[in-house]
């Protein structure tokens, strides 16, 4: 019964997808959330079923972190529709990482029967975990390669039946996980040879961490001798940092009593523990410095984070060198497991709405707008954009203002005064900028993608190259804007005012589109026309 489990828990998963896709019609966060809720556990217990001793426990965690990552996806989507920024994918590439960390904790306990984490069964089980959903999906691949293989070959004999299955979504979304369930009952089966695979990628870390010590102690000690800003060199310390982390754990899992290295290269990893951690600390002064003088952000608090882990990491390995009995460096089996165990509760924080970022943020940088300071640092590649996403802007006066690469998405700028602003590359899409004066601003390379400029005057303004998807220009003026270049698709206009623009060579710009608008001396492209206004 067990050998056939996996594949009917698969093909239940896949039937369950099928009917939440098709038949529930769901908005798009709903179907999301539907998915990893009802999906997830089945899913999991694919990859770790529990014994019947722990069924109700394994069962219960699983049903529990579809729910709270099902709402997790769902408020991230919600963000993702509301507004145009990259926030909500950072946080969901995090939380990704969270449930992976999460999920490695359920295969441990599952695999231990009691809720224990040895060190060695938790490394063993994330090996185990990477391995088994890659291979799982190459089988999958294989297996529905052959179905197209199958397809083809007789579409060649005129019989297309066999295509019609194979490219029907019930057989896409139901035998999808039903092959991926068969591929866990054979890798299940043959789970001893996936740890010789991970013996072997171990081995290889085993190899290649010697090297790589040489190399990074030699180049991190070179680098105060070599009369260049560190901060020229931080984004490389951080891969160096991480770098480092993945090789030594790749022996550490192991599970050596004693050093594999002879004594005096051992001296050395413990010299690199100590420098790493001392440059870690030193780039932590990079965001640090960038939110004090230029305000809070979501992308640098996130690098922020990040980097205060890696210092974490490097700090706990040089005190474990001191600290730690036999066997060798035992400190870390803790330090290893607390520190995934926090990085996956934060992260998991941050994808929820109990804390959201992204209005800390914005306030935080409206306050700073308002009160004319800075909000981008032009030396740092990673602090490119301002951040005023969702802002509340209406009739704020920012006449003349430098406004370049600033994302106001979704924010609520009716009324408002930017005449003369520098908003060039800046984002407004679903933004609000209903009857705002922009009159003479730069407004180059703008995305107003689901913008509303109802009533919005854009005279003399400058356009070109500016994206206008789903924009409404209701009424709208742009007397003698220069819009060359521009790009328009589903653009609704009524009554917009063209009087002495220049519509040159722009982009998806249709004669139906013109009907609904006005304007003399109008430069269009080829085949156009515009009726005069008279309004």
């Amino acid at each position: 019964m067990m050998t056939f489990l996996r594949p009917l828990l698969g093909f239940t998963q896949g039937f369950i997808t099928y009917l939440i896709i098709t038949q529930a019609h769901l908005t798009g966060a709903g179907t999301v959330f539907a998915l990893i809720a009802l999906t997830f556990p089945l899913w999991g217990l694919q990859i770790k079923l529990p014994s019947q001793k722990m069924l109700f426990l394994g069962v219960g965690i699983l049903i529990l972190m579809g729910l709270v990552y099902g709402y997790a996806a769902y408020h991230l989507i919600h963000m993702m529709q509301a507004s145009n920024s990259f926030l909500p994918y950072l946080l969901a590439s995090q939380g990704l990482t969270s449930a992976f960390i999460l999920f490695v904790f359920y295969c441990v306990i599952m695999e231990e029967e009691e809720v224990h984490f040895p060190y060695l069964t938790l490394f063993s089980e994330s090996w185990q975990l990477i391995l088994k959903v890659l291979l799982g999906q190459f089988l999958v691949y294989l297996t529905w390669g052959l179905f197209f293989l199958a397809a083809k070959l007789f579409e060649l004999l005129g019989i297309s039946l066999i295509a019609n299955l194979v490219f029907s979504k019930p057989f896409t979304y139901i035998m999808l996980p039903f092959f991926f369930g068969i591929a866990m009952t054979i890798l299940t089966h043959y789970e001893e040879l996936l740890t010789k695979l991970r013996n072997i990628l171990l081995a290889f870390c085993r190899f290649l961490y010697p090297i790589f010590v040489v190399i990074s102690l030699s180049f991190l000690l070179v680098i105060p001798f070599a009369h260049k800003a560190l901060g020229d060199f931080w984004p490389v310390i951080a891969g160096l940092s991480i770098i480092n982390i993945v090789l030594f754990n790749g022996i550490f899992q192991a599970g050596f009593t004693l050093s594999p290295y002879a004594r005096w290269f051992s001296i050395l990893i413990y010299v690199s523990f100590i420098i790493f951690a001392l440059y870690s600390l030193y780039i932590l002064r990079f965001p640090l410095t960038d939110m004090h003088n230029y305000g809070f952000k979501p992308e640098i608090f996130l690098l922020f984070l990040q980097l205060l882990f890696l210092f974490a990491y490097h700090f706990c390995y040089s005190l474990a060198v001191f600290l730690s009995t036999k066997p060798w460096l035992s400190m870390i089996k803790n330090v290893n497991t607390t520190i995934a165990l926090i990085m996956a509760l934060i992260y998991l924080i941050l994808a929820l709405p109990l804390i959201d970022i992204g209005k800390i943020s914005s306030k935080a940088q409206l306050s700073r707008l308002l009160n004319n300071k800075a909000l981008i640092n032009p030396q740092n590649p990673l602090s490119t954009s301002g951040y005023l996403v969702g802002a509340n802007l209406r009739n704020a006066n920012l006449e003349g203002r430098d406004l370049r690469h600033i994302n106001f998405s979704g924010a609520d700028l009716r009324g408002a005064n930017l005449v003369k602003a520098n908003l060039a590359n800046a984002d407004f899409s679903k933004a609000n900028l209903s009857e705002a004066n922009l009159n003479c601003a730069n407004l180059q390379f703008v995305n107003f993608k689901e913008a509303n400029l109802f009533l919005a005057r854009l005279s003399s303004a400058n356009l070109s190259l500016a994206q206008f998807d789903k924009t409404n220009l209701t009424m709208a003026n742009f007397a003698g804007a220069n819009l060359k270049n521009a790009w328009f698709n589903q653009v609704i206009f009524q009554k917009t005012n063209f009087t002495n623009a220049d519509l040159s060579n722009t982009y998806g710009l249709k004669q139906n589109d013109l009907d609904k608008a006005c304007g003399g001396n109008v430069a269009l492209p080829d085949k156009l026309s515009i009726e005069p206004c008279s309004y």
